[in-house]
């Protein structure tokens, strides 16, 4: 089957939302189909000095790659979307996916197969935004929503949008990790345990409690993996602890040996989540790709226990406490010191996630709702 993904990221970029829609791509390929990914061309905001852009997500170039112009002018979304209907129209794929709201619509309204995919509710960021997607879902040739938590179908069906047949649950997912190498040359104390954190170091994640885990727990070295310099350089004016280490940003394709080098990662998000450009808050609806990749690497995990996480997670594969006690954490890192409680929580993780969140299964799951298969 002839795929083309409709994308509103900008590639390549730090942005969670670009390894995701890259990782798909090269998961419908593992599926055996032929893909072909749209992007706005957005070179301004593009991460510099990549050479090789399969090579920086650590994926090999199984698809194509179109640009199409998007210039930073208002109506920017209706340019793109129009070039996105003409290079549909010498596609002639089977299938459109993706995450691209006006993109997708249009596609639908040219008669395309579409399957749109939701990670928050779209419909309240603007009107024009709650009118495409009422269009979108009913169009005749719309298969199928895909979303990322069963909190988000809960949300669609009561708000009258679509039945629940029409709508596919499939949280992120992750690569399945090969290699559990740690890296060769690493800043933590030899006979210390090591915890990780790795993500965006944004206002909700979590990093001043780890601080104020780092200042009671001063044997134990704790690791930020991730974050822009501003951030970095803030969060360091919060402390002098000398067991806090900032690596900075990693990118996609190393960071697993990160993660390898810790013997604890930590998900310490909060009910009020910030994302990129101040978004929407998403802790309720959120499915995030640090988890799944927490579970590749085989590491025991301590989580905040939220509704949206306990969808993945549960009490025999991570621990999970209440987001905002310190005392809660500070219990969990000490029983997980315990290296046999951590591995039998790793292993437990890591058969979940081989199971059931490898990005493979996932587009194997969505397409399996497809006509065409």
């Amino acid at each position: 089957m002839k795929i083309t993904y409709i994308s509103n990221s900008t590639f390549p970029s730090r942005a969670a939302n670009s390894i995701h829609v890259m990782k798909m791509c090269q998961a419908f390929v593992q599926n055996g189909h032929e893909v072909f990914l749209l992007a706005p061309d957005k070179k301004k905001d593009a991460q510099t000095g990549i050479s090789d852009i399969f090579e920086y997500y650590g994926i090999s170039k199984q698809f194509f790659i179109k640009h199409l112009p998007c210039p930073t002018i208002r109506g920017r979304d209706w340019i793109y979307a129009a070039f996105v209907r003409q290079t549909l129209k010498k596609i002639k794929p089977d299938l459109v996916y993706g995450r691209h709201l006006m993109g997708c619509t249009q596609a639908a309204r040219n008669g395309y197969r579409v399957m749109y995919e939701l990670h928050f509710p779209v419909w309240e960021r603007s009107k024009r935004d709650h009118d495409l997607f009422r269009e979108i879902i009913t169009r005749p040739d719309f298969c199928k929503l895909v979303v990322i938590t069963n909190a988000l179908k809960k949300i669609c069906i009561e708000g009258g949008f679509l039945p629940a047949n029409k709508i596919l649950v499939a949280p992120d997912g992750a690569d399945k990790v090969n290699d559990f190498s740690s890296l060769p040359e690493w800043q933590g104390r030899e006979n210390a345990l090591q915890i990780g954190y790795v993500g965006h170091l944004y206002s909700g994640r979590g990093i001043d409690l780890i601080l104020d885990l780092a200042e009671k727990l001063d044997a134990i070295d704790f690791h930020l993996i991730g974050g822009t310099p501003s951030d970095i350089d803030y969060w360091k004016t919060q402390t002098i602890r000398t067991n806090v280490f900032f690596h900075g940003y990693i990118p996609p394709n190393l960071v697993y040996k990160y993660r390898n080098s810790c013997d604890i990662l930590l998900a310490p998000y909060q009910e009020t989540l910030t994302t990129a450009n101040d978004g929407p808050n998403t802790s309720k609806v959120m499915s995030p790709l640090k988890i799944f990749e927490y579970m590749s690497s085989r590491k025991s995990i301590i989580a905040s226990d939220l509704p949206a996480l306990r969808e993945v997670l549960n009490d025999n594969n991570a621990v999970l406490v209440r987001p905002d006690s310190i005392e809660d954490w500070t219990e969990a890192i000490e029983r997980l010191q315990e290296s046999k409680v951590r591995t039998r929580i790793a292993d437990r993780a890591y058969e979940d996630f081989c199971a059931h969140y490898t990005w493979e299964n996932r587009a194997r799951s969505i397409l399996s709702h497809t006509p065409y298969e």
